[in-house]
C-alpha cells in the first residue's frame, strides 16, 4: 500500500511538472494569446533583404506642441506621393480608412490619417519576445495559436540577463489563427508581413520567476521582422 501512494504521489507530482507536455501546452496558449502573427504595416514601407525586411519610407507623423499626442499619426503631402513606395504605403492607409479602421482628412495638399476606436484592438508597435526590435506600427489581424508540443527539455540552470536562473525550452506545433473580419481584403493581404516566427515548430525558452514560468524567447533563430507575403505589391524605394 505505502508503495501504491508514493508511486501515486510521484505520477500525480510528474504530471503536475512545468515540463509536463499538457501544463507546457496550457502555458504557451495563454502567454501567446496575444502573440501577432500576419500584419499590415502602418504607415511605412517595408523593403526586401535577403528574405526579411527593413523600415523604408514613413509617413508617420509625431505632433508637436500638444499636451496628449494621438497614439499613431500618419500625413501625405502631394509631394511625397511621387515617390512609388509613398504610393503604395498611402493605398493601404486608404483601404484602412474604406473599411473603418482609419479617418482621412484632407490637409492642404495631400492628408492625415488617424487610428480609429475599430483599429485600437489590432494595434501594434512592441516587440513581444524579440518579434519587432525597432518598435515600428502595423495593424495585425491574426495570431499563432499552440496545437502540440513537441518535446521539452529538462529545467537547468542558466544565465538570463544578469541572473542565474531555472530555465527549460519546449518545441510546439502551431497554426495561424482565424483573421479578423476586416482583413478579409486582397489589397490588405498583398500588403501584409509575418511576423517572427514564421514557421511551425518553434522553440519556447521558460524561465522562472517565483512560482510562474514565463514564456521569454521564441526561437529558432530566424531573422526578427519575418518576412513580407508579397515581395512584388511593394515597390522598391527611392522610385
Amino acid at each position: 500500500m505505502q508503495f501504491l501512494i508514493v508511486f501515486l504521489a510521484l505520477a500525480l507530482s510528474s504530471a503536475c511538472a512545468p515540463t509536463d507536455e499538457r501544463v507546457v501546452l496550457a502555458s504557451l496558449r495563454d502567454q501567446l494569446a496575444d502573440q501577432y502573427h500576419e500584419c499590415v504595416p502602418l504607415g511605412w514601407n517595408p523593403v526586401p533583404a535577403s528574405g526579411t525586411y527593413y523600415p523604408g519610407a514613413n509617413i508617420e507623423l509625431q505632433e508637436g506642441g500638444v499636451w496628449l499626442q494621438a497614439l499613431w499619426l500618419a500625413r501625405v503631402n502631394a509631394r511625397s506621393l511621387r515617390r512609388a513606395d509613398v504610393r503604395a504605403t498611402v493605398e493601404v492607409l486608404d483601404e484602412l480608412a474604406r473599411l473603418g479602421m482609419l479617418s482621412r482628412q484632407r490637409q492642404g495638399s495631400g492628408a492625415v490619417y488617424r487610428l480609429t476606436t475599430r483599429a485600437l484592438p489590432y494595434f501594434f508597435n512592441e516587440s513581444r519576445r524579440g518579434n519587432n526590435p525597432p518598435a515600428i506600427s502595423y495593424l495585425c489581424y491574426s495570431t499563432i495559436v499552440p496545437e502540440r508540443v513537441v518535446w521539452t527539455k529538462p529545467i537547468h540552470a542558466d544565465r538570463v540577463g544578469a541572473r542565474d536562473a531555472q530555465v527549460f525550452e519546449a518545441a510546439f506545433e502551431w497554426t495561424a489563427g482565424p483573421p479578423a473580419a476586416w482583413a478579409n481584403d486582397p489589397i490588405l493581404r498583398a500588403h501584409s508581413v509575418v511576423l517572427s516566427p514564421t514557421r511551425s515548430p518553434s522553440v519556447a525558452t521558460f524561465v522562472q520567476d517565483g512560482r510562474d514560468w514565463n514564456l521569454a524567447k521564441l526561437g529558432p533563430s530566424e531573422p526578427p521582422l519575418g518576412r513580407i507575403v508579397d515581395v512584388s505589391a511593394w515597390p522598391p524605394p527611392n522610385l
